[in-house]
């Protein structure tokens, strides 16, 4: 991915192949430069799990469908469209078998439509099954999750859910890392610089975290 693409470049990358973890790392940085608090947010959930997959499939634990790529990849011109989310959460808990990647998804299109009673009930449940199967998301993620879930967890996370998004350092610092080795291009463009810029006012070291930032760590 060039370090010129803009924003519906990286979006056509993307639903060419949606596990190209670059190209998503690539479209948050233009989030960031745009101080694009709620898009940066789903795209550090997003990230995460796109890199999680990537490697399982990779590694021939999974093979996606035709169906299962264009969901996904459907994120990338949507990433705050709780459906969507809410979608994509259904896959990787009942076609995947995934609970505890599922519960965060639910959760970030809860954060966007608190409105919804099935999302706080899907959370819920993909936490309940998550932890009363050990091991079933090991595949994907080696954090632990809670040894006991209440039914209102998903609404208490509501509730404490920050307005400031906050990223992850270690995020930021794979993204720069790639960049580092990688070949040396020309000045970015202004999205891009904008980006760069505002690492330094974003990432807050120290600051408290909410359930759904822990819960992508």
């Amino acid at each position: 991915m060039s370090s010129y693409a803009s924003q519906a470049q990286i979006i056509v990358e993307i639903a060419r192949n949606p596990l190209d973890l670059r190209a998503w790392q690539d479209l948050m940085m233009i989030f960031i430069g745009q101080r694009d608090q709620s898009s940066i947010a789903s795209l550090q959930l997003i990230t995460k799990s796109i890199g999680q997959l990537q490697e399982a499939v990779e590694a021939g634990h999974l093979r996606l469908l035709p169906s299962q790529i264009a969901l996904l990849a459907s994120m990338a011109s949507r990433p705050n469209d709780s459906s969507i989310l809410k979608r994509v959460g259904l896959m990787f808990q009942h076609e995947f078998n995934l609970p505890g990647v599922s519960s965060r998804y639910f959760l970030r299109a809860l954060e966007i439509n608190p409105a919804d009673p099935e999302l706080a009930q899907l959370s819920s449940q993909s936490l309940n099954t998550a932890v009363q199967t050990p091991g079933i998301d090991q595949l994907l993620s080696s954090r632990r999750l809670p040894t006991v879930v209440s039914q209102a967890a998903p609404l208490d996370a509501r509730t404490a859910i920050s307005r400031s998004v906050k990223i992850d350092p270690k995020i930021i610092e794979k993204i720069q890392a790639r960049k580092r080795t990688g070949p040396q291009a020309a000045p970015a463009n202004a999205a891009r610089q904008s980006a760069a810029l505002n690492l330094s006012n974003l990432v807050k070291p120290g600051a408290k975290t909410t359930p759904l930032e822990a819960a992508l760590r």
